[in-house]
């Protein structure tokens, strides 16, 4: 388990498929184009993700039925330190996926001063 310090400098960061960091900009393109309610929920949570406000992401991903959205949950409560919504969301990863991620190509990552580190492992997903 990281200390508090390496907590605060711990970050959750996406990868385009073109190897660039994703953007706010390029996800509110997105979600003017997006008709699906449980899509626009995801790219929210998406958004407020790229502005650390991981309790709101929480809230937004809550409201998607999807795998990625639960591994999403999972990475802003590590992030946070919430082990209560961790445990009760490990529980949930068998939800169908929704291949959201491959749709707006992007991979979801850790990144600790200045390295990109594999969600999976450190989630043990």
């Amino acid at each position: 388990m990281m200390n508090i310090q390496d907590f605060r400098k711990l970050k959750i960061g996406f990868i385009k498929d073109d190897g660039s960091f994703l953007k706010e900009e390029d996800l509110e393109k997105q979600l003017n184009l997006v008709q699906d309610p449980k899509e626009k929920w995801f790219l929210r949570g998406l958004i407020h993700t790229l502005e650390n406000h991981f309790s709101e992401a929480i809230k937004r991903f809550q409201l998607v039925d999807c795998k990625e959205a639960v591994i999403l949950i999972l990475a802003c409560s590590y992030k946070t330190r919430d082990e209560f919504v961790f445990n009760e969301y490990k529980e949930k990863l068998s939800t169908d996926d929704c291949n959201l991620f491959s749709k707006y190509g992007i991979k979801p990552v850790f990144l600790y001063e200045g390295n990109v580190l594999d969600l999976n492992e450190i989630l043990k997903l």
